[in-house]
């Protein structure tokens, strides 16, 4: 009810809280109306699909953002808008809903995890639906046909068990979603146990034991989401030419030696994890993108650990946005060699070379116009023999880029390869000493022991404009601060012209202090006099009682001769 000042929103809000009865068993009679008056305020169905969809996973199971949002978008949740960022911005938004009303809680590590009462509503509620089948973490270790895989079945979550194998052929056409990770499968799934889900649209078998996946996986033609990261022990992946709809695949982590075939046939495909390392020591081979074309389509690519030289695969895929790479073998990025040329990656955005021991140069070759031109966030690290990082002839094409993020290449002595041509009778010979990349805004340079410069006779022209301007912004400080400096010296000077008064008034205090000494002695003197004088007085006032005596006896006297 947040953002609604109507007050008769809130009169029907009330009512309907009020009409809300208990029914989930075991919880509080106050607690549940509140949660299923939540639940029910969510404004779509689809945006109630999604949340009921979190309750597949365990208790207290955290997940990524991207993560969650990749298992709406493949079990269909999202709307299919034919393109994979505009559906991911759409999943986004229904998540943040979901947090904002703490349906779900954002973590500090950007995880999402739903909190064990609002888990307990949506098992509560998803029950009442028989086609929904959740059991995760319950320590099942049943190792035949489960019961579970129904006929009416559309999404069943078996994860964080101890199911050890998977057999016969269970009838689940309605099957959308199938979560069997973290269960050790190490006698694996019969070869049939596939054959009739033909609506599985989301397979997740990641971190089990599994050597190698059923052959009926191949005729899984709705399947949108295969992911087997994790599957250390696994070999061998049966073809996948038929999985034209799959628009991710996660190999990353596994053993798996080649790559499947048929991954040409995948037109639909966005992401492709091959981060993948096999038992022991051994190396994905080359991922096959020395003797294979990866389909066009292809919008995200992670590869690490692969025993390569080359890619030249790249070259085609035209709508790659992001791709990161680590600990190959490949000397460049792009071989093109022979004099020739190719416009390459002019979707890339995002670019990640990590660990990458015999890392030369980007490009072997020349490139045509057109390519790079939307990179924006470039990042080069512990690339050990790399001594500069790509042509003038490219850099000064790179007109989105935004960040340069270079570290720990030991033997970089320049960013920049390339000197400045100026033509017989050019007079722009300044024009053509300067580059500019107007959206450039951070350049890291960090451990390049040997770095001289970053690019011969250029100029980063309006590339560093926010330098720039925090350059002028310091200066504006410093002056504010000289001011403030000569203000403090005004009252330094003021303190000190006070101070100096103050000396003034004291000696002014000091001398009518002296002076109020001299008069206390006046006082002091006078006061003696005075003291003379009333001994004077008092003297005086004896001799007046002794004349007095002596009048009395005269008068005594006198009349007494008169009496004769």
């Amino acid at each position: 009810m947040r953002e609604k000042d109507d007050v008769r929103e809130w009169r029907n809000a009330l009512e309907e809280l009020k009409c809300s009865t208990t029914e989930i068993e075991g919880m509080d009679d106050q607690v549940f109306p509140i949660l299923k008056f939540s639940y029910e305020r969510l404004k779509f169905e689809r945006v109630q699909s999604c949340f009921l969809f979190c309750a597949l996973l365990p208790e207290d199971y955290s997940s990524s953002a991207e993560e969650m949002v990749k298992y709406w978008i493949a079990g269909g949740l999202i709307d299919d808008m034919r393109d994979w960022e505009k559906e991911q911005d759409k999943g986004q938004t229904i998540l943040n809903g979901l947090i904002d009303v703490c349906m779900l809680v954002k973590r500090s590590d950007n995880q999402v995890v739903m909190h064990d009462l609002i888990r307990d509503l949506a098992i509560g509620i998803i029950r009442k639906n028989p086609w929904f089948v959740v059991k995760a973490g319950m320590g099942i270790r049943e190792s035949t046909g489960l019961k579970e895989f129904t006929e009416d079945v559309e999404k069943i979550s078996l994860m964080r068990n101890e199911i050890d194998m998977l057999s016969g052929e269970p009838n689940c056409p309605k099957l959308s979603t199938l979560l069997l990770r973290e269960n050790p499968l190490s006698g694996n799934i019969s070869h049939g146990f596939f054959n009739h889900m033909n609506s599985l649209r989301v397979l997740d078998l990641s971190f089990t034991e599994i050597e190698y996946l059923p052959v009926s996986v191949s005729n899984l033609e709705s399947l949108c989401a295969l992911i087997l990261k994790f599957c250390r022990r696994l070999r061998e992946v049966p073809s996948l030419a038929k999985l034209t709809h799959l628009r991710v695949l996660n190999l990353s982590n596994t053993g798996i030696k080649e790559v499947p075939d048929g991954m040409e046939s995948l037109v639909n495909l966005k992401k492709l994890h091959v981060s993948s390392t096999a038992a022991g020591t051994n190396r994905m081979n080359a991922v096959g993108c020395n003797s294979l074309v990866l389909p066009d389509s292809i919008i995200k690519l992670n590869m690490h650990g692969c025993d390569l030289s080359s890619l030249r695969c790249l070259s085609r895929l035209q709508c790659l946005q992001t791709f990161s790479i680590s600990w190959c073998g490949m000397k460049w990025l792009l071989p093109v060699g022979d004099g020739n040329t190719i416009m390459a990656l002019p979707s890339i955005q995002s670019l990640f070379l990590e660990e990458l021991p015999s890392f030369r140069n980007l490009c072997e070759g020349v490139l045509l116009p057109g390519s790079f031109t939307r990179l924006k966030f470039l990042r080069v690290s512990r690339c050990h023999v790399l001594e500069n990082l790509m042509s003038l002839e490219l850099f000064q094409h790179l007109q989105c880029l935004e960040l340069i993020d270079i570290a720990e290449c030991s033997e970089m002595e320049e960013v920049i390869q390339g000197e400045v041509i100026v033509e017989e009778g050019d007079n722009n010979n300044s024009n053509n000493n300067t580059i500019v990349l107007p959206k450039l805004r951070w350049l890291y340079l960090c451990h390049l022991g040997k770095l001289r410069s970053i690019c011969k006779r250029f100029l980063l022209y309006e590339a560093m404009e926010f330098i720039w301007e925090t350059a002028k912004n310091a200066g504006v400080a410093m002056e504010f601060i000289w001011e403030t400096a000569k203000n403090a010296r005004l009252v330094v000077e003021f303190i000190s012209d006070t101070a100096k008064n103050a000396g003034v008034a004291m000696e002014f205090i000091w001398e009518t202090a002296k002076n109020a000494g001299v008069a206390m002695e006046f006082i002091w003197k006078t006061v003696k006099n005075a003291r003379v004088a009333m001994e004077f007085i008092w003297e005086t006032a004896k001799n007046s009682g002794v004349a007095i005596e002596t009048a009395k006896n005269a008068w005594a006297q006198f009349n007494y001769y008169r009496s004769l």
